[in-house]
């Protein structure tokens, strides 16, 4: 706190003047930023982005001005305008009124406010100089008063705005689909200065989606074979137990089965298991094959195919791609190769099943 007496041109009749005046300060800018250094993470150079002065009693918030040296300057007025210079009773002081805004409750205990912000007055040009000292994580109130009449007086609310000092990120346990693996996304949140508002930390911030990413020609649809269509006892074909007289239908439902599959796979809260056994019977279906002048289904699957054109696609940087996002923010794309082996029994026999003796 800090006080001085009145000076005016004319004693007397400034005097009486002055009881019946109010304060008008104006500021250069509505939210002004002043770098400061955290005790509770690595000192950081003052910046002047993260001060922000807002209106209170008697103050109008017009424009700002912010120093080279990270400083901030605040004109202000007086009323009536005959009145040249007046030595104020000024101070700093927390916020009261309690928010869920600030740090904690309590942070502000113990703690001079002066300790974090400075302020200089310079009465011939009718402003007040303030620099951040330290990040702090409740509101101010910087007060100036007449030391004559206290209803007199105008203040300022000063908060600390949260600086974010790293980024969101992630890992994961695997880059690939693997057998009797899960991809599990280890989320990391970003850390924060101290201040009296602004954001924080939050988990809820991240999504995932995913789609398949295509590059020229490494389409999702180049990925499937044709259906087998020759020699067929009817041009009938069934997939998930559903018969189908139109190859592209069962061609198309096969499609987005395997992309409905891959695409669960993905999750921040329940990572799925890929299983290369239940994978690989997406792609499984039947054909009508002609067997002594009856209908008879074989089975034949696009599985191999689909694992084969999947791999040059993920080398043209196509492939299942994972977004990750904290709030509006993308963190990362991520594409997913595959780590399966395309080999698997589709049937056995023999070569003679006559055995003589």
């Amino acid at each position: 706190m800090k006080s001085r007496n009145a000076t005016f041109q004319k004693r007397g009749l400034m005097k009486n003047k002055q009881r019946k005046s109010i304060i008008a300060l104006s500021i250069f800018s509505a939210v002004l930023v002043s770098a400061c250094s955290l005790s509770a993470v690595p000192k950081e150079k003052p910046d002047s982005s993260m001060v922000d002065f807002s209106g209170m009693e008697g103050i109008k918030i017009l424009k700002a001005t912010t120093n080279s040296d990270g400083t901030i300057v605040v004109k202000y007025s007086l009323e009536p305008n005959e009145i040249e210079s007046v030595d104020f009773v000024t101070g700093l002081r927390w916020q009261e009124e309690a928010s869920n805004n600030y740090e904690t409750s309590t942070w502000h205990e113990g703690k001079n406010p002066e300790e974090y912000m400075s302020y200089t007055i310079d009465q011939s040009k009718k402003q007040v100089t303030f620099r951040c000292l330290n990040p702090f994580g409740r509101q101010m109130v910087f007060s100036m008063q007449s030391p004559f009449d206290s209803s007199i007086r105008a203040e300022l609310k000063i908060d600390y705005t949260r600086k974010r000092l790293t980024a969101p990120s992630y890992t994961t346990t695997v880059d690939a689909f693997q057998d009797q693996e899960a991809i599990v996304f280890n989320k990391i949140l970003p850390t924060y200065s101290i201040g009296s508002k602004g954001d924080r930390p939050d988990a809820s911030l991240f999504s995932l989606s995913s789609k398949y990413y295509e590059v020229g020609s490494n389409t999702y649809d180049s990925l499937f074979g044709q259906v087998i269509t020759e020699g067929l006892y009817t041009q009938t074909w069934k997939y998930k137990g559903v018969r189908y007289t139109d190859k592209s239908l069962l061609r198309t439902e096969m499609k987005n089965t395997v992309l409905a599959y891959l695409n669960s796979l993905f999750s921040l809260t329940n990572p799925v298991t890929f299983k290369v056994a239940e994978f690989r019977e997406l792609f499984t279906y039947e054909y009508s094959a002609y067997y002594t002048y009856q209908e008879n289904f074989l089975s034949s699957s696009l599985y191999k195919t689909f694992l084969t054109r999947y791999k040059s696609a993920y080398e043209n940087h196509a492939g299942m791609q994972a977004t990750i996002k904290y709030g509006n923010d993308v963190i990362s794309y991520k594409i997913f190769d595959f780590n399966v082996d395309t080999s698997f029994l589709t049937s056995i026999g023999f070569d003679d099943a006559l055995i003589s003796f």
